[in-house]
């Protein structure tokens, strides 16, 4: 009897996890393309303020994409990266010059 309560607990489990994920696909899926986007750039922006903090000077700027780059591909949540791989790889470079023009444009206001 313990054993199918265990089982039934576990498969109970298991539906609301994948109940979760898929909502989560279904929500990105829906999303236009310039609000994924906005998404993507919103955590960069967090990423390329990490590395301005970490990296301090001037003439550090490859460093700092070096930076952001591996710190995306090592801490960005699945979701995001499923949206780069959707806007192409190559294109992160240009999404990481787009949200440090973001954080410079905020700090100057």
């Amino acid at each position: 009897m313990n054993d199918i309560i265990m089982w039934i607990i576990i498969g109970v489990v298991a539906l609301a996890a994948l109940a979760f994920l898929v909502y989560y696909i279904i929500k990105i899926a829906k999303l236009s393309p310039e609000k994924r986007k906005e998404l993507l750039v919103t955590y960069l922006k967090g990423a390329v303020a990490l590395a301005e903090q970490e990296v301090v000077g001037s003439s550090k700027g490859k460093e700092k994409l070096a930076m952001v780059e591996e710190y995306f591909n090592k801490n960005a949540p699945w979701f995001l990266k499923i949206l780069l791989g959707i806007f192409g790889k190559e294109n992160l470079q240009e999404l990481i010059e787009l949200a440090l023009k973001e954080v410079k444009e905020s700090f100057v206001k």
